[in-house]
C-alpha cells in the first residue's frame, strides 16, 4: 500500500504589516467622514426639528448611504429618535 503525503498550503490569516496599515488607515477615515456627516444631520436637525431622510440628504448635501450612516451613528448614541407616520419615516434629535 502506498502512503500519500499531502501538503496543505494555506493564505495567511492576516494581512501582511504594510495592507493592515492600509485597512487601518481606511478605516480610521471611513469613520472621521461618518463622524461628519452625523455632525451634519444633528446640526440639520437641531434647526429644522423633524424631518425624513430624503429631506435631511436636501438640507445637508449629503447622499442617501451617508444619511442612513449618519442616523445609525447617531441612534447608537442615543442622540436621535424614529417615528413612523404611515410608510415614512421622520427622524428628530432627543432632548
Amino acid at each position: 500500500m502506498r502512503r500519500l503525503n499531502l501538503i496543505v498550503v494555506a493564505p495567511p490569516l492576516y494581512p501582511a504589516s504594510n495592507q493592515l496599515e492600509e485597512i487601518l488607515n481606511m478605516s480610521a477615515e471611513f469613520n472621521s467622514a461618518m463622524g461628519v456627516s452625523a455632525g451634519k444631520l444633528w446640526k440639520a436637525l437641531s434647526e429644522i426639528g423633524q424631518a425624513s431622510a430624503t429631506k435631511l440628504a436636501e438640507a445637508t448635501g449629503l447622499d442617501r448611504n451617508e444619511v442612513q450612516r449618519a442616523i445609525g451613528w447617531l441612534a447608537r448614541e442615543d442622540k436621535i429618535r424614529v417615528e413612523r407616520k404611515g410608510k415614512n419615516e421622520f427622524f428628530s434629535l432627543i432632548g
